[in-house]
């Protein structure tokens, strides 16, 4: 349900790369050019979160939500329609609320939600609230009506491509297009063989698993409305609650539930298809190879990146795109840089029908 008890938010305004030069040259690695006029009608949306008592969480999220849609510049050719949803707990809408932030949010987002009920799980050692994991998880459960979702972490970094990315997804057969994570098997702390699966392993299934990695769940797209899609999603809630709950499994946040329901729905019943995209297009960086990247490619460019993800990005690289919305501080007056995060060069709207 919509804060004010509507569904359909006002729609958010956008602007055109600001450096149409260096989008012509970084060509679509995706999306094949001969199909651009042919017309779709796939329904696409953005699904980010903002958890917790910190406006910052809000924040940032929203200002990814800018970056993406002055990185989009226009719609997507496969997305007939293309809406941004925004996820919220109780903690989160109220410190919003009182910053009087809401306002400036629904020209933002298509629609702020709250998140549905989540049955609750044992906090332990992860990387963050093992109930923030959860309600994350509950985000993308709740979104089912999108034939395309995409999810990010408010720290990946859209660049020119994305909209082809997009467009090559929505028109292809997979169900499933995962980013590869730095560490194989973080989530289970290095363990590549445990935990295993609800219901433990077939003997024939074990070499597979073993060279089953963990996906990084940073960035992800789906095809969300199909009925196998939801099997996975649902058997990946179901692992989460199981793994956080035994005391006697060692993992950290959700990417080994993941692994362990993707590895049921593909490698055990064949139920969906996957695209891993290479870390050369989806790039999940560290310090050191940012450093990398600014040596070869310079400190504005992406080079073959499709998606930047790191918290540090913009101390090594700025896109001019990414510079139409300011980086927030804690003396920033948030609803001013938001503001004019939406009134940058040449606005447009992107077309959404929630």
């Amino acid at each position: 349900r919509t804060l004010d008890g509507k569904d359909i938010m006002e729609n958010a305004q956008t602007v055109e790369n600001v450096n149409p030069i260096m989008r012509r040259k970084e060509k679509s690695k995706w999306f094949d050019s001969n199909n651009a006029e042919t017309s779709y009608n796939n329904r696409c949306g953005v699904v980010l979160n903002a958890i917790g008592s910190n406006l910052q969480r809000f924040v940032e999220a929203s200002r990814l939500a800018l970056l993406l849609r002055h990185t989009l510049a226009k719609q997507p050719n496969a997305c007939a329609s293309l809406c941004f949803r925004l996820f919220v707990d109780g903690p989160q809408l109220s410190v919003v609320s009182d910053a009087g932030l809401l306002a400036v949010g629904r020209k933002i987002w298509n629609s702020i939600l709250r998140y549905p009920e989540v049955p609750p799980v044992r906090e332990r050692r992860t990387q963050g609230s093992s109930h923030l994991w959860l309600l994350r998880i509950s985000a993308i459960l709740a979104s089912s009506e999108y034939d395309v979702l995409m999810f990010m972490d408010s720290d990946a970094y859209p660049c020119p491509g994305i909209s082809e990315l997009i467009s090559w997804f929505a028109t292809s057969d997979f169900d499933v297009a995962s980013a590869r994570p730095i560490v194989p098997h973080s989530g289970s702390l290095g363990n590549r063989a445990l935990p295993e699966p609800m219901g433990g392993l077939l003997e024939t299934e074990k070499r597979a698993w073993l060279q089953f990695p963990e996906r990084n769940l940073g960035f992800g797209l789906l095809a969300r409305k199909r009925p196998h899609v939801e099997q996975l999603l649902q058997r990946f809630q179901a692992e989460y609650i199981r793994q956080m709950n035994d005391t006697r499994i060692l993992v950290n946040a959700d990417q080994s539930a993941w692994r362990s329901a993707l590895f049921w729905a593909k490698a055990r019943h064949g139920l969906v298809k996957e695209k891993v995209l290479p870390l050369s297009q989806v790039c999940r960086l560290s310090k050191q190879s940012l450093q990398q990247h600014q040596a070869r490619y310079g400190n504005a460019s992406c080079g073959p990146c499709t998606i930047m993800h790191h918290a540090a990005v913009e101390h090594f690289i700025r896109l001019p795109v990414w510079s139409t919305v300011a980086r927030p501080h804690l003396s920033a007056d948030f609803r001013i840089l938001l503001t004019r995060g939406l009134r940058s060069r040449h606005a447009i709207n992107l077309t959404c029908h929630e």
